[in-house]
């Protein structure tokens, strides 16, 4: 017995619909442009780098190990904070500006996504 096309059984369903995603701004385009600032603790203990492009695109970036659990909590706090504003539909120089003001950075410098990366991640491959 052949079924036919408009039989159920051979409409397949997803297993895993995406219920939930939270709330985030666009990600960086890796070659272009962008602000970035390496955020640490006291004893230069890095924490992660903020990253903005324009007013279209932010990135938290957090770099935090175990090995250093004060700076691992503030990364986890900085990734909420940035959950929250965008949720309330902040624009990204709203979001940079409280990130900024909850962290120690360095001056920010114009370089692209990708050199941010390659900073925040050196150990990872492509």
């Amino acid at each position: 017995m052949t079924e036919s096309p408009e039989s159920p059984r051979l409409q397949y369903v997803q297993p895993l619909d995406l219920a939930y995603a939270p709330p985030s701004y666009p990600q960086p385009e890796l070659d272009a442009s962008c602000t970035a600032a390496r955020a640490y603790l006291p004893a230069d203990v890095e924490v992660g780098w903020i990253v903005r492009q324009g007013d279209t695109a932010f990135a938290w970036c957090p770099t935090a190990t175990p090995a250093e659990p004060v700076a691992l909590e503030l990364g986890r706090y900085i990734t909420e904070v940035v959950r929250d504003i965008a949720l309330d539909g902040a624009p990204v120089p709203v979001a940079w500006n409280v990130v900024s003001e909850r962290l120690l950075t360095e001056p920010a410098r114009e370089m692209t996504y990708a050199e941010v990366l390659a900073l925040a991640y050196p150990d990872s491959r492509e």
